[in-house]
């Protein structure tokens, strides 16, 4: 699948150039910064100080938007979707927080939901799961024994007689040897 390219949304490749603007913005007010430093005069230590947190600030957050834009672009060419394919924008879901709630418990609430539904899946099967699965399986064996059958061929060793074509055991009047 490689070299398959999948379209981006207008929306979101609208969003990605938003980013790489605010990339682009960021980084040369980081380097207006640096400038601003390096032409300081050795005295201005009460503006040096402030030129210097800010320019670590706009550095954090370049390194930010750096990371996000690298992560998306991973998961763009990541996609396995076929030729064709497109996405598309999810509809946004309103969220409403119970009274008295915090963001951060319902998110936990939410973690906690899926971690359920992760164990559920990967619980060993109900005891009457499994006999249906063992019922279901022995079905599904005597059905191909029988479509065996129906095709001549030996069924195995089922004494003289069976109506087998096969040359090694044809006719009732040949037994075979027993091991």
């Amino acid at each position: 699948m490689r070299g398959v390219t999948v379209a981006l949304p207008e929306p979101a490749r609208e969003k990605l150039a938003e980013i790489e603007l605010q990339r682009a913005q960021t980084e040369d007010a980081q380097r207006s910064c640096q400038q601003r430093l390096n032409a300081l005069p050795t005295d201005a230590d009460g503006l040096r100080a402030r030129l210097t947190s800010e320019r670590d600030k706009l550095a954090a957050q370049y390194r930010q938007l750096s990371m996000l834009r690298s992560r998306i672009n991973q998961w763009h060419m990541e996609l396995r979707l076929p030729p064709g394919s497109r996405l598309e924008p999810a509809p946004a879901i309103d969220i409403k927080l119970k009274p008295g709630e915090t963001l951060k418990a319902a998110i936990e609430a939410v973690r906690e939901k899926i971690a359920d539904v992760q164990l559920r899946e990967l619980a060993p099967l109900r005891k009457q799961s499994q006999l249906q699965a063992v019922s279901h399986a022995a079905g599904a064996a005597g059905a191909a024994e029988n479509r065996v059958r129906r095709a001549g061929q030996c069924p195995g060793d089922v004494g003289r007689g069976h109506g087998c074509r096969e040359r090694r055991c044809a006719g009732p009047a040949r037994v075979r040897p027993r091991a």
